[in-house]
């Protein structure tokens, strides 16, 4: 009969006890696992074919990219470990950027000069790695810090609306209809554009 070192669980076998230290290691691997060593901040550009993803389209892309990169990502801890990354805010299906954000978790130091050339052949067709940067892991959230978007707008008859332009710059406030599927919401469309 055997005893664990700090308890009073007796084994009845060498068996057993292999197959409690074997649960024991499992379970240390995971916490290891799940360290962060360095974060690493991503930021992509998404154009042409790549603007037709969706963004829960866009996120699977990019966690599938990582794992077949080899960049050494961080896992959550449980039945169905997941990759530690966190996404920039939702882009419409069909508008291309210049700046998807990604913080990515890593478990181990990344050579940042070559990280984006292991993860580039694995991205969908029209993205590509604008920046790569590593941040403190005590960061904000990127939902916390990106707290403004700059979109630009390109028609040929765009000049001829200036004059519209100039009256929406001068009003205070222009209240504006967003249609739900359940109800119509009012906001301050003004409030919501800055210059």
């Amino acid at each position: 009969e055997f005893h664990d070192g700090g308890g009073d669980t007796p084994f009845h076998s060498l068996a057993q006890a292999l197959a409690l230290m074997d649960g024991r290691l499992v379970q240390l691997a995971r916490i290891v696992n799940a360290v962060t060593i360095q974060r690493v901040r991503l930021r992509l550009a998404r154009t042409g074919p790549g603007a037709t993803l969706s963004h829960l389209q866009q996120i699977d892309m990019i966690r599938r990219a990582l794992e077949k990169s080899g960049w050494p990502v961080s896992r959550t801890q449980g039945k169905k470990p997941k990759l530690k990354n966190s996404f920039g805010p939702a882009i419409a299906v069909g508008y291309e950027s210049q700046a998807e954000y990604c913080d990515v978790d890593l478990q181990a130091r990344l050579d940042l000069a070559k990280a984006a050339e292991l993860l580039t052949p694995h991205l969908a067709p029209g993205y590509s790695v604008v920046g790569l940067k590593s941040i403190p892991r005590f960061f904000p959230s990127l939902e916390k810090v990106i707290n403004v978007i700059l979109y630009e707008a390109r028609h040929p008859k765009l000049p001829e609306s200036r004059a519209l332009w100039e009256d929406f710059w001068k009003k205070d406030h222009v209240m504006v209809v967003k249609k739900k599927a359940d109800r119509d919401v009012v906001i301050d469309g003004r409030a919501c554009v800055r210059r």
